[in-house]
């Protein structure tokens, strides 16, 4: 795309039997879709695919923050990979690590961040 950074990072280390060094992965959706389905989605929360968000994962840390309310969801991968025990409140320290890298990326790659609510939401109740 012309005009972004591609923050990628080549292979070919890999490819001639070295390795690469540990970094973060990011994922950022500034978007609203619509909900999932609650019968058959075995989604803890059932929001988290309708509201924009974004993610970091860092040496099997990986943290959820969402745009609407600023909610921080922190999981350890290696011992939740299902990521079903939130430890964002015992874990501070790690929050504002992750948070910090987090912000550093969506400013560097200038990741757009809704800051209201949709207008043109409309509700299914």
């Amino acid at each position: 795309m012309k005009g972004k950074l591609l923050d990628g990072q080549s292979i070919v280390p890999i490819l001639v039997g070295n390795s690469l060094e540990p970094r973060p992965f990011f994922w950022h959706f500034p978007i609203y879709l619509q909900s999932s389905d609650k019968l058959n989605d075995d989604g803890r929360n059932p929001l988290f695919r309708t509201r924009p968000g974004s993610t970091v994962l860092f040496e099997g840390w990986k943290l959820h923050i969402y745009s609407e309310d600023q909610g921080v969801e922190l999981y350890y991968l290696p011992n939740d990979p299902g990521e079903r025990n939130n430890i964002a409140e015992k874990e501070p320290i790690k929050v504002h690590e992750l948070l910090e890298k987090l912000r550093t990326w969506q400013v560097k790659v200038d990741a757009p961040i809704p800051t209201e609510l949709n207008p043109d939401y409309i509700s299914e109740k």
